[in-house]
């Protein structure tokens, strides 16, 4: 019995500590799992939150960059002219003037033309550059445009070898004439820099002398011939100037012509011609018009100086003329230090000095009836 007794025991006695122990466990996971689930929930209801936050933040960086692009992308405004270069025309005085031909693609009605001087561009550029060079110049609400726009091109080189090889030279002005294309087109694309009022003034219709117009006509580079005083290239001599000469000079002898310069002309490699006119006073109707080169006047002067230089040389019933008409005048000089020198300087004292040579061998009556003067008289 009594091992009866122990095994009724074993089966009927249960640890209440036991029975605690694992209710208690079981309440504690469930307890858990409620509150992990709780937990999951929560987290799992807060994510959409973040999310469509997010996506109206970038929604709004999106637009803000949208809106900022056109500004920054468009380099060329829908106003830029596009410059291309037209003919170089050079004056009386052989200083060459650049023209440009400027188009508007939105606005063909708007087509522009610009005659221009070096001069002219140097010191537009210098104003330009001040305002394409910092931000500083500009209006503040401008300032942005800069980083989107190239720099102002160089002015082209101007240097003692560009000096002495004179402004005619066909290689210095084709690289002054690309860099003034250049300098336009990128002044053209800057949009402060091209409504500023150094620019408009500068390409805006003037009353400066365009050597290939000068009178609402079209002059081949070869025709190009400049007038020195107002009237165009159909100016002739001042009839006030002619009529005094003739007045004061009372030994001018019948038939002998009186001088006068109308214009300095250039052909298309440079060389200068000078013209004079010249008129008879009982016949004021009969011009002579003589166009030519230094060189020509020079060897002209060499065989007429001969006549004009001794009695030995005329026949001895005209050597007493020699007491009433003056010496030849010098032939105009030409060295070193005239290529060193302002060349419209040089063209204006070579015209003056012609003019001098030629009334001198007309009213000397050897030397004007002399086959060395009339062969330069001569039209070839």
């Amino acid at each position: 019995m009594g091992c009866s007794q122990s095994k009724t025991n074993e089966h009927e006695v249960v640890n209440p500590n036991d029975a605690v122990g694992e209710g208690t466990d079981t309440v504690v996971a469930q307890q858990t799992v409620t509150i992990e689930g709780a937990a999951t929930t929560k987290v799992e209801e807060e994510v959409p939150t973040t999310t469509e936050e997010t996506l109206v933040n970038e929604s709004e960086e999106v637009d803000v960059a949208t809106k900022e692009e056109p500004t920054v992308e468009v380099k060329t405004p829908i106003h830029a002219f596009q410059f291309v270069p037209g003919e170089i025309s050079f004056d009386e005085y052989g200083v060459a003037f650049y023209n440009f031909d400027g188009s508007n693609p939105a606005e063909p009605s708007q087509d522009i033309h610009v005659c221009k001087r070096y001069s002219e561009f140097k010191d537009m550029r210098a104003e330009i550059s001040k305002l394409m060079a910092s931000e500083k110049n500009v209006a503040p609400d401008q300032q942005d445009k800069f980083q989107t726009y190239p720099a102002l091109p160089s002015m082209p080189k101007a240097n003692a070898v560009t000096y002495l090889l004179g402004r005619g030279n066909k290689k210095v002005v084709n690289e002054r004439e690309a860099q003034f294309v250049k300098i336009l087109n990128a002044i053209s694309r800057h949009p402060i820099a091209f409504q500023s009022k150094t620019f408009t003034d500068f390409i805006a219709p003037s009353r400066t002398y365009d050597p290939l117009n000068p009178d609402g006509l079209e002059f081949s580079l070869i025709e190009l011939s400049i007038a020195k005083r107002p009237g165009g290239a159909e100016v002739g001599p001042m009839k006030a100037e002619v009529s005094e000469v003739v007045a004061q000079d009372k030994k001018i002898p019948d038939g002998t012509l009186t001088f006068s310069p109308v214009k300095v002309a250039a052909n298309e490699k440079g060389v200068m011609f000078y013209e004079f006119s010249g008129s008879s006073r009982e016949d004021p109707a009969d011009r002579v018009i003589i166009s030519k080169r230094y060189s020509e006047f020079r060897t002209m002067h060499a065989k007429v100086s001969e006549i004009m230089a001794s009695e030995k040389n005329v026949p001895s019933k005209q050597r007493y003329l020699f007491q009433t008409h003056p010496a030849l005048p010098e032939f105009p000089y030409a060295n070193v230090w005239v290529f060193l020198r302002s060349q419209e300087g040089v063209v204006e004292e070579r015209e003056a000095q012609f003019t001098k040579i030629l009334n001198a061998i007309s009213r000397h009556p050897v030397a004007f009836q002399s086959k060395a003067f009339r062969d330069f008289m001569a039209v070839l």
